[in-house]
Parts: C-alpha cells; sequence; structure tokens
C-alpha cells in the first residue's frame, strides 16, 4: 500500500507538470520562467538550516514510541514544533532581508522586479508554513501508514492543478502565479496532516511545557550529518542557478531550468525504487548474515539496474524529440541545449541507481560519517574549481553542469563501492564485478534503443509513445537477459512481484 499509493502521487505530480510546464513556459518566457526555479533553489539553501532537525525527528519519535515511551515520544514532538517555530522566525529575518535586496543578490531585467519579488516572498512563506508543520508527519511513519501521506499529496497535486489552471485562465499569468498555488496547497497540507495525526496518535497532547534542550541536542546529533550532505550536494549541483543567472544570463537560467525538469524526476524515482531494500539490507546487518547480506546487495544492484536503465537510456536517446514536442515553441538550437543539459544532469542518476544498495549498506551499519564527509570535500573542490572559472571566463552553460556532474559521477563510481567493501571487511573489489556489468549492459542498451528508434519517424506525440515503448519493451528484455543468469529469472520476477505489487 506504501509503495502503490507513493508511486501513484509520484505519478499525478509527474503529469501535471508535464503538462503545464510547457504552457507555463509559452506564456511567460524562458527569461521569466527561471526565476521560479531560482527562488526554489534559494529556499533549498535555507532547508539545510532545519534539515538537521527535522530529517531524523520521526526516527527518534517511533524508536520510543514502539518502546512504550509515549511520554519522551511526546517530549520530542513538542520539542521538535517548537525549535521549528523559533527557526520559522529566524527564516523570517533572513528572506525580509533577501528580498528586499534582491536586485543586488541576483540579475533581474527592470520590467519583472515586482513579480520576482513576490515569487521569492511567496516561496519562502511556503517553506515556512512546511517547517511549522513538518512534525506533524511523525505519525505516518511512527505507524507505517505512509500511504496516508502520500494520499494526501496527490490531493494537493490535483488542488494545485485546478487552482493554477483557474488563474491562469482568469487572469493574465504571472510569475508568482505557481507560487502562490504551493502556498495555498501547503496550507492544506497541514490541515491534513493534522487530522492524520489525531487520528493516528490521539494519546499525543500539544504543551509547551514538553519543551526540553536535551530532546533537541540528542536529535541533532545525528541529522547535523545530514545537513552537511545537503550542503555538500548543494556544492556539487544547487548553486548551477545562481552562478547561471550571475554569471551568464537571466535567460540561460530559465534553459537550466527546463534541462533539470526530467533529470530531477528520473533521481526521485530512482531514490523511491531504491529504499524497497533498505529494511532488507538493514535486517540481515542486524542477524550477522554477512554473506547473504553482500549476496542481496548484488542481487538489488541488479533489479536497479533492471528498473532504471532503459528510462535514462530511453531518455538519452529520445530526449531531443521529447523536448521538441514538449517545449513546442523553443527553437531547434536551444532544444539542442536543453537536451545537452539534461543529458549531463542524467548521468550521476545513473550512478546512483546502480550505487543505491550500497548507500543503504552505510545506514544499516551507521556508518554515515566518512562517506558525508567525502561528498563535502568533492562539493568543495568544485565550488573551487567552478566560481574561478565563472569569475575569469563567464562559464558556458555546458561546462557549469558538467563539472557538478563529474565529482558527483565520480563519488558513485570510484568511493562508495570502495567503502561498502571496506565497512563489511571484504575485499575493496567486491561490487565492481557487478557494478561494472550493469555499465556495460546500460551501453548495450543505449545503442540498441538507438538503432530500433531509426526505424521510426517521430513527428507527434502518438509516434514518439509508439517507437519509445516499443523501445522500452526490447531495452527491458535486453537488460533481463543480459544482467540474470537462467537460475534468477524466476527469482527476481516473483521478488519484484512481492514487493512493487502486493506488499
Amino acid at each position: 500500500m506504501n509503495i502503490g499509493t507513493s508511486l501513484l502521487a509520484f505519478i499525478i505530480n509527474v503529469g501535471i507538470n508535464f503538462k503545464l510546464t510547457p504552457y507555463i513556459i509559452a506564456r511567460l518566457g524562458t527569461e521569466s520562467y527561471g526565476f521560479i526555479g531560482l527562488a526554489n533553489d534559494f529556499v533549498n539553501y535555507a532547508g539545510i538550516l532545519t534539515m538537521a532537525l527535522n530529517t531524523m525527528s520521526s526516527r527518534f519519535i517511533s524508536v520510543e514510541y514502539h518502546r512504550g515511551n509515549r511520554k519522551k515520544a511526546q517530549t520530542y514532538i513538542n520539542s521538535v514544533l517548537i525549535a521549528n517555530l523559533f527557526l520559522s522566525a529566524l527564516v523570517v529575518l533572513a528572506a525580509v532581508f533577501i528580498v528586499w535586496k534582491l536586485e543586488y543578490i541576483i540579475n533581474i531585467p527592470k520590467g519583472l522586479t515586482f513579480d520576482v519579488k513576490i515569487t521569492f516572498s511567496l516561496v519562502f512563506i511556503n517553506y515556512i508554513l512546511g517547517i511549522c508543520i513538518s512534525v506533524l508527519n511523525c505519525a505516518p511513519y511512527v505507524k507505517n501508514r505512509m500511504d496516508k501521506i502520500y494520499i494526501r499529496n496527490a490531493v494537493s497535486y490535483v488542488i494545485k492543478l485546478i487552482i493554477t489552471i483557474a488563474l491562469i485562465t482568469i487572469f493574465d499569468i504571472r510569475i508568482f502565479f505557481i507560487s502562490l498555488t504551493s502556498v495555498i496547497c501547503t496550507a492544506y497540507l497541514g490541515a491534513a496532516s493534522f487530522i492524520i495525526m489525531k487520528k493516528l496518535m490521539p494519546e499525543i497532547k500539544f504543551s509547551l511545557r514538553d519543551f526540553k534542550w536535551s530532546a533537541i541536542k540528542e536529535i541533532l546529533s545525528g541529522g547535523v550529518w545530514m545537513s552537511l550532505l545537503s550542503l555538500s550536494n548543494l556544492m556539487l549541483s544547487g548553486l548551477n542557478s545562481l552562478l547561471t543567472n550571475k554569471f551568464i544570463s537571466v535567460v540561460a537560467t530559465g534553459y537550466l531550468s527546463a534541462s533539470k525538469t526530467v533529470p530531477n524526476y528520473i533521481g526521485q524515482l530512482g531514490q523511491q525504487l531504491g529504499q524497497v531494500f533498505s529494511p532488507q539490507i538493514t535486517a540481515l546487518y542486524s542477524r550477522g548474515e554477512k554473506d547473504k547480506l553482500i549476496f542481496e546487495s548484488k542481487k538489488a544492484i541488479r533489479i536497479m539496474a533492471l528498473i532504471m536503465t532503459v528510462p535514462i537510456a530511453g531518455f538519452i536517446v529520445f530526449g531531443g524529440e521529447f523536448y521538441t514536442l514538449w517545449l513546442e515553441n523553443y527553437t531547434q538550437e536551444e532544444i539542442s541545449l536543453i537536451q545537452t543539459l539534461s543529458v549531463i544532469s542524467t548521468m550521476p542518476y545513473l550512478f546512483n541507481a546502480y550505487a543505491y544498495p550500497l548507500i543503504q549498506i552505510n545506514t544499516a551499519l551507521n556508518k554515515v560519517r566518512t562517506p558525508v564527509l567525502a561528498t563535502f570535500f568533492i562539493g568543495i573542490a568544485n565550488v573551487l574549481i567552478v566560481i574561478p572559472f565563472g569569475f575569469a571566463n563567464k562559464l558556458t552553460l555546458i561546462l557549469l553542469t558538467i563539472f557538478g556532474s563529474v565529482f558527483m559521477s565520480a563519488r558513485l563510481i570510484i568511493f562508495q563501492p570502495i567503502y561498502a567493501a571496506k565497512i563489511l571487511k571484504v575485499k575493496k573489489s567486491t561490487f565492481y564485478s557487478i557494478i561494472f556489468k550493469c555499465y556495460f549492459v546500460f551501453m548495450v542498451t543505449l545503442i540498441s534503443i538507438y538503432f530500433i528508434k531509426k526505424l521510426f519517424t517521430v513527428t507527434s506525440w502518438l509516434s514518439f509513445l509508439l517507437a519509445a515503448g516499443i523501445c522500452g519493451i526490447f531495452g527491458f528484455l535486453i537488460v533481463f537477459l543480459l544482467i540474470f543468469n537462467k537460475n534468477e529469472y524466476k527469482t527476481v520476477a516473483s521478488l519484484i512481484k512481492s514487493k512493487i505489487f502486493l506488499r
């Protein structure tokens, strides 16, 4: 139920965005559209401050709740809630200053200054609302009823669609419409989360008296590493929008925002599906079954390859046709640039898909500090290389994207397989045989889809779906036959069926 509703919410969100985005870009223009993504990136910067507290809170609440320490669980909830209100006040002060001086921080065309400032204001308001209600999401986590979160999210996506269509139909479209609908939807999410929490955990009471600094310190002791990881990922890729705006052009920022749409969804899909294997890996470690853990991790890598190889290879091959149909108001030169940026941005997600089961080993063994520090130093290296190039040579958009992708890929290809083997105390090459096999299968699949595509002429969405569908079928067949052996065919089919469709 959890996985099914998660995929349903994911599909609804992707479908709505793919339908609305090209229409909004056409009405707003590339220059204006880029500020929506840039505003969200600023919020991601602020999110680093609150992530240390909120990423680990549900874990601590759940542990105490299931141990029967309901009073301590209630202390965690109230402590996090009050701390989040305090953090929200700090974010308000920062947001007021940023919006006030925004035209000095980023490049804004004179005619767009008011709309861009309203957009940034609404994005910060949305973020502050999100902070305040985040702890309410602990109830579905504690009760293992995440389906309620995903159903709630799906409803919010539909609400967002209805409100957006109403706004752009009744009024002349403005940049801040998207941010305004997000605020309304977050308000709905807060109300829904409160109702869900009262139903699932009615014994929990909200009280200022339950605030404890000791509870906050305990949560921060684990969560601070997640903030550092977020900062590291920001230095690897999240600064691109800001650097593009400052050192290249406002229009280029719009191209970058459009190019990240599909890669971001591919990354979300890989992460969502990869989490299926985390409980099993953790359980095997807790029972001390190291050999079986290694075996299951390798099998998980194969299954991730089966699921993710074809979508990534297919997007690389069909990306030009997809963007031509999706962004019909763009010139062929603009389409070519966006496709190039998309392919560069997508490659780290390919390596991440194959490395994801190994990342779960870090978590299962509680060995997260070294990977986070490794990512942090790689992020610093990226910034040290990118910023001087930006000042000296006005970084081209492609070069800027390449740096972040190369560093992210290097971490996944070189560091993660070796580190997973090290903490398991096995040979450093233990996981490389299956990972290199996945890379080989990807190349075979990519080349096969490329030549099969030549049999079709894509001129419409119908012909695109027909060609992509046929190539997809052949692609999955190729991956399945190459990545598994005969004895694993039935096992894999049974595993996928039980994990995705029945549980």
